[in-house]
């Protein structure tokens, strides 16, 4: 939550970051496109785009999607 990517979360604005990941059809592509605005590692805001880039993170790093990843690895409640 510190890496400094623009956090727009008005969510009555239908293209801002908050609304399209939520709504749009192509989230990784949203969340890889959206700009750093100040330094990583200076002001901690907590950004939904963060968790989304982890997931991208996660699912490139295993081969397997989020969903997959950890009903495999924690088992379906």
């Amino acid at each position: 939550m510190q890496s400094g990517l623009r956090n727009d979360i008005n969510s009555e604005n239908i293209f801002s970051d908050i609304v399209r990941l939520y709504v749009g059809t192509d989230t990784e592509g949203i969340a890889l496109d959206i700009p750093s605005v100040k330094a990583p590692g200076q002001t901690f805001e907590y950004n939904n785009a963060n968790t989304a880039i982890l997931g991208i993170i996660q699912e490139r790093a295993t081969g397997q999607s989020l969903e997959s990843y950890t009903s495999a690895s924690f088992g379906n409640p």
